[in-house]
């Protein structure tokens, strides 16, 4: 036995299923009620990119360090600086976004 369905079969949907999925009366409650709904999330991505900067300026630093080492052969003597320096530099660009951000919340509050 060999089944077959049509197309026109499956998509029929019986009229008071369709009636109530396409009723207005439900577009109001469906709406969001506040209109910064998604902000939280753009805050959370924005601190998510200053930990990512903080941590591949170091990453950064360190390979270069690395390089450095292996190219001079002082192995562990550029390493090392190049970490501290990647890490006083990255903690200096995340400290002024972060003022920067709070400057600009500061004017938007004042306003």
């Amino acid at each position: 036995m060999i089944w077959s369905i049509s197309v026109f079969s499956v998509l029929s949907v019986p009229p008071t299923l369709r009636n109530i999925s396409q009723a207005d009366s439900l577009a109001p409650r469906m709406a969001p009620k506040d209109e910064n709904v998604g902000r939280e999330m753009g805050e959370g991505y924005k601190y998510v990119s200053l930990g990512l900067t903080f941590a591949g300026g170091i990453i950064l630093f360190m390979v270069l360090g690395l390089g450095l080492d292996r190219l001079l052969n002082l192995m562990p003597l550029f390493t090392i600086t190049g970490t501290l320096v990647g890490t006083v530099l990255s903690f200096l660009v995340v400290y002024r976004r972060l003022q920067e951000d709070e400057r600009r919340r500061r004017e938007q509050k004042g306003r």
